[in-house]
């Protein structure tokens, strides 16, 4: 295990060495019925028990149940010298399956890559002996190295034992690489896609249960926010389907074009739309008249989280709502200074038609003083930065707070006007500034 290319088990396809806490993470917020057990100290499982549920995802409410399927072999030095590991983890997993899980997920540790063990082999023992289905995954190392690696991996992980259909359905599709959907949003994309008789199989990568992954290879047509960030994925999802590659519906324009490609794709008219983008763009237009003329400092390459939506297109799915609010945006990317890294900003930038100015700062600690150079009024970057905007004494917006569609961008207007306005530093800022 942790080598690229080998097997495991029967069907199931061994992967590269990643981030535990990662890959935990994902487990944490995919609903189903599986355990995972960590082979290692008993302090590797503590993060998912008494720090991230409260962390991450904080709309996702089933997030704290999905920390109670981590349990730990909670090795100790002792079990390390005398070689009784393994003996160890098939007892931990004998006790796990009788909880009646449909599956156990093994993750490695540290310790468990330190000394050797045999992750594959302590799975088949547990099939042979405890008819429980084993997946030994290898997560003591750091071999996939930023959020989008993992994200596809971990997909790939999730549609290992899926087989592909003898047909898919013609009206179903899947959402790939794009924010989560809340009520009102997904009652709105549901009102569009019911002009076509169309309906969602699925949302991917993250959240995702695991009986919509069963799902998944079912759906015709797959809708893909930033196919460069899943090549993993994307080979599997065009086996069994089309590939629609769209920006995120942040945005009144970007979600009519959204919605109009998605109907047009299936031959289905979308009249209705006009309707729908005329009432958001009076309420947009009217709402965001205190924002015109404002700047913004939009923060790139900084992002700490593995939710899809913030990571696609390198985090500028937002981008056009901020414009759309008549905001003046700055770009600002945690980015060496070097002509290349620049280079490499401006090309993406370009890309995806947008002629915006854009900086670099080379580490969060310039931060503070690369911002008061400039006249901003809102930070809008992940949340590990809101300190450097205190420090700046500008208003902070945390990434990925934006909504999609019509809907969502009427409450994206309230929410910045709000982060302006509300708290003595919210109205004061510019006048505080270190």
């Amino acid at each position: 295990m942790g080598k690229e290319g080998k097997k495991g088990k029967a069907g199931q396809l061994a992967q590269p060495s990643c981030s535990m806490v990662g890959l935990g993470t994902l487990f944490l917020e995919t609903p189903g019925n599986f355990a995972v057990l960590i082979h290692g100290d008993v302090d590797c499982i503590n993060p998912f028990l008494r720090v991230f549920p409260f962390r991450l995802a904080p709309d996702f409410h089933d997030t704290l149940l999905g920390s109670q399927r981590f349990y730990s072999t909670a090795l100790n030095e002792t079990d390390v010298v005398t070689g009784v590991t393994g003996k160890r983890a098939l007892e931990t997993i004998e006790l796990v399956s009788r909880s009646g899980v449909d599956q156990i997920f093994l993750l490695g540790s540290c310790l468990s890559e330190m000394i050797g063990e045999d992750l594959e082999e302590i799975a088949r023992e547990a099939d042979r002996r405890f008819g429980v289905s084993v997946t030994p995954l290898s997560t003591g190392g750091l071999r996939l190295k930023s959020q989008p690696e993992l994200l596809d991996w971990f997909s790939e992980l999730m549609l290992t034992n899926v087989p592909l259909p003898e047909s898919t359905d013609p009206k179903a599709l899947t959402l790939v690489g794009y924010p989560a959907l809340r009520p009102m949003e997904r009652a709105e994309l549901e009102r569009v896609l019911a002009l076509g008789d169309l309906r969602l199989a699925a949302e991917l990568p993250s959240r995702t249960s695991v009986e919509r992954w069963k799902l998944v290879a079912s759906a015709s047509t797959h809708v893909v926010a930033d196919r460069r960030m899943f090549p993993r994925l994307m080979g599997r999802l065009e086996q069994s389907g089309s590939l629609l590659e769209l920006p995120p519906p942040v945005g009144v324009g970007p979600t009519r074009q959204f919605y109009t490609a998605i109907l047009d794709s299936f031959s289905t008219s979308n009249g209705p739309l006009a309707e729908m983008e005329g009432e958001a763009t009076l309420a947009v237009t009217r709402l965001a008249e205190p924002l015109r003329g404002r700047k913004v400092a939009y923060i790139l390459g900084s992002s700490k989280n593995y939710e899809a939506g913030s990571l696609a297109l390198e985090g500028m799915g937002d981008l056009a709502a901020f414009l759309e609010m008549g905001m003046e945006v700055v770009v600002m990317v945690q980015e060496r200074e070097t002509d290349d890294g620049l280079s490499k900003i401006g090309g993406r930038l370009s890309q995806l038609g947008f002629d915006l100015p854009f900086v670099a700062f080379n580490d969060p600690v310039v931060l503070p003083e690369a911002l008061a150079r400039d006249d901003f009024s809102l930070v809008y970057g992940p949340d590990h930065l809101s300190n450097q905007a205190r420090l700046a004494g500008i208003a902070f917006l945390k990434q990925g707070r934006m909504r999609p569609g019509f809907a969502g961008m009427l409450h994206n207007v309230k929410m910045v006007i709000g982060s302006l306005s509300s708290g003595f530093s919210g109205r004061y800022g510019r006048y505080l500034r270190k």
